[in-house]
């Protein structure tokens, strides 16, 4: 996401394996613009995680929203912070990573009250899943 949200891929379309769903984000180009954090999170409750949602979500199956950044939301601290609640009252796990240094721990402790990634730069993002465990990489804040 960027200014706008798209689905790229619903849960139907990548069960394969971590690596296909990378494959998939790795083959979407970089969007300028703004960071409509808030809106994001809106798109992913009601297009993938709402009963009325058709994007392949499991009953019984923990949600897990994973944010990745590499600047401050362009919405008020608490847009933000209502959106997170949202998501968690359906029960979500949320993580978040941060790319490079425009994005503020605090911002990334409210994303990802679950667990925080960082890495240098967003070129370094697939070292996350290839070159690393999520456990080795998790910064605990």
């Amino acid at each position: 996401f960027s200014t706008e949200a798209k689905l790229v891929a619903d849960f139907d379309d990548h069960l394969g394996s971590l690596h296909d769903v990378v494959d998939v984000i790795a083959q979407q180009p970089f969007q300028n613009g703004g960071t409509a954090t808030d809106r994001a999170l809106r798109f992913v409750r009601e297009q993938l995680l709402l009963p009325s949602a058709a994007a392949g979500k499991r009953d019984g199956v923990t949600p897990t929203v994973i944010t990745v950044t590499d600047g401050e939301p362009g919405a008020l601290p608490s847009d933000v912070q209502r959106r997170v609640d949202q998501l968690l009252v359906l029960g979500s796990e949320l993580y978040a990573v941060g790319a490079g240094d425009l994005v503020s721990d605090g911002t990334l402790e409210v994303l990802g009250p679950d667990g925080v990634f960082r890495v240098d730069r967003v070129q370094d993002l697939s070292n996350l899943v290839y070159g690393a465990s999520f456990d080795e990489a998790l910064v605990v804040m």
